[in-house]
């Protein structure tokens, strides 16, 4: 055989199995995944404490398989895919909705290092491991705030604070130890209009609660007199 022959045979089956390569390939993008449904996005703090009442101590994690399989679950790190916890390991599951909840800890038992985490399907009866991409996250730092500036108007004091990260921002307002007024604010101003209160002294303490539910530990505080 010619050289020039065994060069145009080589060529036609590189030719060939690229092409089966990309039919495989177009076969798998039509074929509906195994895992379906999957309801993983979510921020959650395991170690907030009382002050948060509104923490997430747990992730709880939904999946539908389409059919029955002997399943595995592990919790993976994002990026590199490190498993750092096993849920499940090769149960028998029938089609329907899968529910787990993970405490934020790893295998050894501490809480796992503030990140982004995956939920990890091993399929054992197909070979085959569906890594589903929505990310976990496991925050256990609450956010802070600092009052930068007051300004005090004849019917108006607004209080411009800044948070650490986005978060939802409260104003608790107290007189004598009494709970005045306790609401949702905007981020970075509130607004506090005299015709509203009535002569006194007030204090304006502002708060902040991220998406996992921790909550300023030590909110600062501004007086206020309404005349």
């Amino acid at each position: 055989m010619t050289q020039s022959r065994a060069a145009s045979l080589l060529l036609v089956a590189l030719i060939a199995l690229a092409t089966a390569a990309f039919l495989r390939t177009q076969q798998l993008k039509l074929t509906k995944s195994p895992v379906a449904r999957p309801q993983i996005k979510q921020s959650f703090s395991p170690t907030c404490g009382d002050n948060a009442p509104n923490c997430r101590h747990r992730a709880v994690l939904v999946f539908r398989l389409r059919q029955p399989e002997r399943i595995s679950l592990n919790i993976v790190e994002a990026g590199d895919g490190t498993s750092v916890r096993r849920l499940i390991h090769d149960e028998r599951r029938p089609a329907g909705t899968v529910r787990v909840v993970w405490d934020g800890r790893g295998d050894a038992g501490g809480v796992v290092p503030d990140g982004r985490y995956e939920l990890a399907v091993r399929l054992e009866s197909l070979d085959r491991t569906v890594t589903i991409p929505d990310p976990i996250r496991v925050d256990t730092q609450p956010p802070s705030v600092q009052i930068t500036r007051v300004q005090r108007g004849a019917r108006v004091i607004r209080v411009h604070f800044l948070e650490s990260e986005p978060s939802r921002t409260y104003r608790l307002i107290t007189a004598g130890g009494r709970t005045v007024d306790e609401s949702r604010t905007r981020p970075t101003l509130t607004r506090f209009t005299k015709a509203a209160f009535p002569p006194g002294r007030y204090t304006v303490t502002i708060y902040a609660e991220d998406r996992a539910g921790n909550r300023t530990p030590s909110p600062p505080s501004v007086r206020i007199t309404v005349p």
